[in-house]
């Protein structure tokens, strides 16, 4: 018997108790997130407010605090810290990376590109044009039996 169900006689609600550790999402106001932002911010919980009736959320990733009363727990996952983050290099811009590295990297691949005399390589365009001509797609016919509609068959054409 815990002292608050001796006080009031019946047992304490234990709906907002969660599993230390797991995975909660924060949920992020439309006033600070931009339109293609997400709407939620993966965290894990770390336990409860003492000021407020609020959660307690690390963010591993920006390595901050987060208290927030709107957040949604996915129970049954917890942070993976063995696993490092997947970064995919390449796909976007970085603004801080200059311009000359990319302006170099394309005078040296000019310059170690073999080159090709312009007969060869119109002679070469001609003989992938003759192939494609070669194999003509064929249209394929629906079997499918034509019928005026019972509405129509008091008309002639």
């Amino acid at each position: 018997m815990t002292p608050d169900e001796a006080w009031s006689g019946k047992k304490p609600g234990i709906g907002n108790l969660k599993i230390f550790g797991c995975i909660a999402y924060a949920h992020v106001p439309e006033q600070i997130r931009k339109k293609l932002d997400d709407r939620g911010e993966k965290c894990i919980f770390i336990g409860y407010d003492e000021r407020s009736k609020a959660y307690r959320l690390y963010n591993p990733l920006t390595k901050k605090l987060i208290i927030s009363r709107d957040v949604e727990f996915d129970e049954a996952e917890h942070w993976r810290w063995n696993l490092e983050e997947k970064k995919v290099e390449g796909l976007f811009f970085n603004e801080e990376q200059d311009d000359d590295d990319f302006i170099n990297q394309d005078e040296q691949g000019d310059d170690q590109s073999p080159q090709q005399n312009p007969t060869e390589s119109s002679s070469s365009n001609n003989s992938r044009t003759e192939n494609s001509e070669i194999q003509p797609t064929e249209v394929r016919r629906s079997t499918r039996e034509r019928r005026v509609p019972e509405r129509y068959k008091d008309y002639e054409t």
